[in-house]
């Protein structure tokens, strides 16, 4: 309840009218750390993003039916506005027949006697009709058999003037009304005639539809408007060759330039001749919309489809690019409706993106088995604008084996052909087929590793023999994942921080834990390998309990070395080392990296051996006193190795003290005292590095 009536009080507080959100968020941020401060700056932009994707959600999903909804409205407001000048004219025929017979009575009451009187009446009200009304008549049926629609509407307009000020007899009001009606119909029906010609466009289509806006048919004649600018661009599309070079990008700009040229001028005389009507320039939108539809429908159909299916995703980039340029230059005229495009667009660049990962993916395969696992000279690449791509942020050149030069110019151009599409949120899309790519391309060089017969993936992969081929694949895989992949990455999510979206910190961190996650597997396999070779010969175990369980060895006790797994081990190291100096020129942590895994690795098979301390605690082959020493040198030689090749660890240090201290606890069982036989540890570190010396300089 106390949290309840806390955001209660919070809530109370936004409501207020003095609430300052200034003040607020300044009496907040001092009771928090920094920490507490960009998490809730991260949290306000995840807020605003949200209901930023919400309004607009919301207004995509109920615009078109709240321009059909204005649209109808707008019809039964002329539907009754027609209904009701008919029943005014039928009132007024109803009104003109009863007046009729009260008419006669009133004139017989008259003086009959004076004929002149009522000569002179008839003849004042119906001479000026009798005479004008059928010339009007004459005149409006001339000007309408000649297409001259503007004198006519100048015509009729005399007509109702005259008919205001000099109304006639009642008798004959509703018969003229309906004289003018006619006539007033007939000239919209031409107008509405000529409206549906293609050669009627520009300034004449516009007077057009100005007079049927004055005849009082404004809504037929926006709808008359939007028609024949449609069946305009119709005849214009049929008039386009499709082109057949350049993936559809002649075809794109010219079906661009027509859709939404026509959806401008459509606009424009929209305006002019019906500026401020609201319903007007609602259906204009929704026209607008339907022909962008079409305009995608045809594009799918012709350019977009093909390139999808073929994975030409740079080319179905530029075709969208050069249709969005278009769309674009009609928000300056206050027309938004790139993102109900971008809407329309965003499957077929979904299907062109996964179709070219596909095809990256396939190409994999090829590439793998095509490497022999040398370092050779990158490949130049027109496209990519030179090498740039090939050196980390360092300025350090990278070096890479044929397949991973190749595997990053299919990466480079995939990358160049998904940047323009970053309006259409496809970065973390983007990033997760970067991920699967690169871990397809993982579990291939984990196979140029494995013996004959574990192969994992289907191909004929090239086995790396020799340990400099080892570490070519090694390479191949901490370049990717620490350098250019993730240059690729920050350059996907500078282009989307362009579109005034947020970069996401979290899922930056999560994409590059996954990459080294995924190179990680590649580094263990490659221990794994090398601590088969030290601790195995084919399938017998080297570090059996028979090196320690020895009661005397005179020779060893005068001169003091490590046993042949770790002199073997040391030999393993320093040949890595030596190669490792010229592959990862300039990458030597990677190089020392490794070592420290493998030296970790070795003490920790050692520890998790329970075959080997089963037998040394239980018997039979218990440690000797003189064992005990070998072991606990062998493990501290271990550590010499680490501290000269300076690759030492916490977890290598803590490993090696607990094989210590289960040596020295197996030793005890058997009833002796461990301290009682171990020299100092001043003599373990001397004796070590007398080993390791004697080792390396033979």
């Amino acid at each position: 309840m106390g949290a309840d009536e806390a955001l209660a009080n919070d809530l109370r507080l936004l409501e207020r009218d003095s609430f300052d959100i200034d003040q607020y968020i300044r009496s907040k941020c001092p009771l928090m750390s920094e920490k507490g401060v960009k998490k809730l700056r991260q949290e306000l932009i995840d807020l605003k993003i949200t209901c930023t994707e919400f309004s607009r959600s919301n207004v995509h999903r109920d615009y078109t039916y709240f321009i059909r909804a204005t649209r109808d409205i707008s019809w039964l407001e002329t539907s009754l506005f027609r209904v009701r000048n008919l029943l005014s004219n039928q009132a007024a025929i109803i009104h003109c027949l009863l007046q009729q017979p009260q008419i006669s009575a009133e004139l017989c009451a008259q003086d009959v006697s004076n004929p002149q009187f009522l000569q002179e009446e008839e003849g004042t009200k119906s001479s000026k009709w009798g005479q004008q009304f059928p010339e009007l008549l004459d005149n409006l049926q001339i000007l309408l058999a000649e297409k001259k629609t503007h004198k006519a509407l100048d015509e009729l307009q005399k007509g109702r003037v005259f008919f205001d000020e000099n109304a006639p007899q009642k008798s004959e009001a509703a018969v003229i009304a309906l004289n003018l009606k006619s006539i007033k119909e007939r000239l919209a029906e031409e107008l509405t005639d000529s409206t549906m010609k293609a050669s009627v466009c520009g300034v004449e289509l516009r007077d057009t539809c100005s007079v049927l806006q004055k005849l009082g048919e404004g809504s037929r004649a926006h709808d008359l408007l939007l028609v024949s600018h449609r069946n305009r661009l119709l005849y214009n599309i049929k008039g386009l060759c499709r082109s057949k070079s350049s993936y559809g990008g002649a075809y794109t700009a010219a079906l661009s330039q027509l859709a939404f040229s026509a959806i401008s001028l459509a606009l424009k005389d929209s305006t002019a001749v019906f500026n401020g009507n609201f319903s007007c320039g609602s259906e204009l939108v929704l026209w607008a919309r339907d022909i962008t539809q079409e305009f995608v429908t045809l594009l799918k159909k012709y350019v977009l489809s093909s390139l999808a299916a073929a994975g030409g995703l740079r080319a179905a980039a530029e075709c969208v690019h050069m249709a969005l340029g278009h769309c674009f230059l009609l928000e300056t005229q206050g027309l938004a409706i790139c993102p109900y495009l971008s809407s329309l667009l965003k499957p077929s660049v979904e299907e062109a993106v996964s179709a070219n990962v596909v095809r990256i993916g396939d190409n994999v395969i090829a590439l793998a088995a095509a490497d022999d696992w040398n370092l050779i000279q990158p490949l130049h690449d027109q496209r990519m604008g030179g090498r740039a791509s090939y050196h980390t942020a360092e300025g350090i050149y990278v070096r890479l084996s044929s397949s991973a030069h190749t595997f990053n110019i299919l990466i480079e151009d995939f990358l160049h052909g998904v940047k323009p599409l970053t309006r259409f949120q496809l970065t973390h899309s983007a990033l997760e087929a970067l991920c699967k790519i690169y871990e397809r391309y993982v579990d291939l060089l984990i196979d140029a590793l494995l013996p004959d017969g574990q192969i994992l993936q289907k191909g004929n992969i090239k086995l790396a023999k020799t340990m400099s081929q080892k570490l070519v694949v090694f390479g191949n895989a901490t370049a990717l994942s620490e350098d250019i992949l993730p240059k690729v990455s920050r350059s996907l999510l500078q282009c989307q921080e362009s579109f005034n979206s947020p970069i996401d910190d979290e899922q930056q961190k999560e994409w590059k834990l996954y990459l080294q996650h995924t190179c990680e597997k590649l580094k263990s396999t490659i221990c794994n390998i090398l601590i088969k070779d030290i601790l195995y010969d084919k399938d017998r175990e080297l570090l059996t309990p028979d090196l320690y369980s020895e009661a005397a060895d005179p020779e060893w006790q005068q001169n003091p070395f490590p046993s042949s797994p770790f002199e073997q081990l040391l030999f393993k190291v320093v040949a890595l080392a030596k190669a490792g100096e010229d592959i990862f020129r300039g990458q030597e942590h990677v190089c020392l990296l490794l070592i420290t895994d493998i030296l970790t690795n070795v003490v920790t098979a050692i520890q998790h051996n329970k075959s080997f301390w089963s037998q040394v605690e239980e018997g039979p082959k218990t440690f000797s006193s003189i064992g005990l020493r070998k072991f606990v040198l062998d493990m501290q030689f271990v550590i010499e190795i680490a501290t000269e090749r300076s690759c030492t660890s916490d977890v290598m240090y803590k490993v090696v003290a607990d094989n210590i201290a289960l040596a020295s606890n197996a030793f005890a069982l058997n009833g002796q005292d461990p301290m009682s036989v171990l020299p100092d540890d001043k003599w373990f570190l001397e004796a070590s590095l007398a080993a390791y010396k004697r080792i390396v300089k033979a």
